[in-house]
């Protein structure tokens, strides 16, 4: 492997991995759902912001309808049941913002609703520290 390549490599990766935790990458029938929060591996008790680029059969999906819905499984928290409205970005980008009970293992129900009323649910597995 030439010199040039190999520094480009470890530049490549010391990006990847010098940010935090990558983004969860989701792919059900023809959707694809890239998540990533800020901060980038959330804490339990605070604000949450998170992005979910997404695409449908290889293009980003545009004027959807967005929903979040926090769940941890086995667990049963009221305030969880919220669905949290997420905001377009364009370009296949949508955000919203929210907040984790508790550290552990969760989900994260997106629900989308396309122009035509077809809607999908996929769940997006998510890590969440406890401060």
């Amino acid at each position: 492997m030439n010199r040039s390549l190999t520094c480009l490599l470890i530049v490549l990766i010391g990006l990847l991995t010098g940010c935090g935790v990558a983004p969860a990458v989701v792919a059900q029938g023809d959707l694809r759902i890239t998540l990533a929060t800020e901060p980038a591996t959330p804490l339990a008790g605070r604000d949450t912001v998170v992005t979910l680029g997404i695409s449908q059969s290889g293009r980003p999906l545009e004027a959807a309808a967005v929903g979040l819905q926090r769940r941890m499984p086995g667990m049963e928290h009221a305030s969880d049941q919220e669905l949290v409205s997420a905001a377009a970005l364009g370009d296949g980008r949508y955000q919203a913002q929210t907040s984790f009970t508790m550290g552990g293992r969760w989900e994260l129900v997106v629900t989308i609703t396309t122009q035509d009323g077809a809607a999908q649910a996929v769940i997006v597995p998510l890590e969440v520290d406890q401060p």
